[in-house]
């Protein structure tokens, strides 16, 4: 094999283990996300009931950040509409 073929087969094996570390961490993220959403939507059920479409749209949508926000909020709210209200 020839230099530059292996220099390419190397590039190419590089872009392959970078492309499968983004992946990774994209899924754990994810993941993530996905069990804070079902943490603040079982909170929330606890303390109001029935979540609305809207709200529960609105919590798969948000980010980590956002829905970490709102379930602290749910400790203090006296309303559904009080966790989600902008200050």
């Amino acid at each position: 094999m020839k230099i530059a073929e292996r220099l390419i087969e190397k590039g190419r094996q590089d872009g392959i283990q970078a492309g499968i570390k983004a992946g990774i961490q994209t899924g754990i993220l994810a993941g993530i996300q996905t069990g804070e959403s079902k943490v603040l939507l079982r909170l929330l059920e606890h303390k109001f009931g029935i979540i609305s479409l809207v709200h529960q749209k609105r919590i798969q949508e948000a980010d980590s950040e956002q829905l970490l926000y709102w379930a602290e909020r749910v400790l203090k709210a006296e309303t559904l509409e009080g966790v989600f209200e902008e200050n």
